[in-house]
């Protein structure tokens, strides 16, 4: 690959641009009928997609930045080692690979399809992103925030889904958990052998089937409706702040010291009753 350390290099309508590598103030834009391909990024190098522009195949790591701006297109980024990918309002992201240390955030309007998060990368899907069929391996991380949504999503690792946000048809296999937090909800999940759906206080679950050994654990103040439980576990669990503390008005009458008893250094005269 060629090094590119400053400046900037645009491709747009009619060029094409391959095999290059940018570095320190080194950036790449992909304009309107532009395309790149086979283009590394790291140590502050960043590349820009819009307006038509596509790039393929494209590695980001450390302290490199890809972004997809509105009607850019971006198809098999690999993201690893503090390497940033960013697909913003009106861009469309295809197959994408978060490695360790490798981080993607989805924003609002934007449809990705096919993330693949591996052990140590991380998925941020932002109010109003949509993410369809996302893989989340064992120590793979993915959060769904407000208003977003998870389609299809089959997990391994760790997917939460925050107020408002939800998650559709998620499998939840082996290892993985889906954490449903205060304000989410989550329509269809199948939790199968060693998959957890832990529900939150205030989180919300519909039509979620539990297959053997798939564990759902129901928190106060959660609701899961209409489950179909096939061998698996359903567990309802009680809020940590309210274990084993007892009422107010009990505490006090257990302090209070019974009437007409005597003192302890019987000075008060009274007796016990008989």
């Amino acid at each position: 690959m060629e090094t590119v350390s400053s400046g900037i290099i645009a491709v747009s309508a009619g060029v094409s641009s391959t095999g290059l590598y940018f570095i320190q103030e080194g950036t790449l834009q992909v304009l309107n009928g532009g395309w790149a391909q086979e283009i590394g990024l790291a140590e502050g190098g960043q590349a820009f997609v819009s307006g038509g522009g596509i790039l393929y195949v494209c590695t980001v790591s450390s302290g490199g930045t890809a972004a997809v701006l509105k009607s850019g297109y971006a198809q098999d980024v690999t993201v690893e080692n503090g390497g940033l990918y960013l697909v913003s309002s009106g861009g469309t992201a295809h197959k994408s690979l978060l490695k360790s240390g490798g981080t993607q955030i989805v924003y609002a309007d934007v449809m990705a399809a096919s993330v693949t998060v591996e052990d140590g990368g991380v998925l941020h899907v932002s109010s109003g992103g949509y993410v369809r069929n996302p893989v989340v391996s064992l120590g793979g991380i993915a959060h769904a925030w407000a208003n977003a949504l998870l389609d299809g999503a089959r997990i391994s690792g760790l997917v939460e889904v925050d107020s408002n946000a939800a998650a559709n048809s998620a499998s939840v296999l082996e290892g993985g958990t889906l954490a449903v937090l205060t304000g989410g909800y989550v329509y269809e999940p199948k939790v199968s052998s060693g998959g957890t759906l832990d529900i939150s206080s205030g989180g919300r679950a519909n039509f979620a089937k539990v297959f053997e050994d798939g564990a759902v654990v129901v928190s106060a103040g959660a609701s899961c409706l209409n489950a179909a439980i096939n061998g698996g576990a359903v567990t309802l669990a009680v809020a940590p702040e309210k274990t084993m503390r007892a009422p107010p008005e009990l505490t006090v009458v257990l302090l209070a010291k019974p009437p007409g008893m005597v003192s302890a250094s019987g000075s008060s005269g009274t007796t016990a009753p008989a």
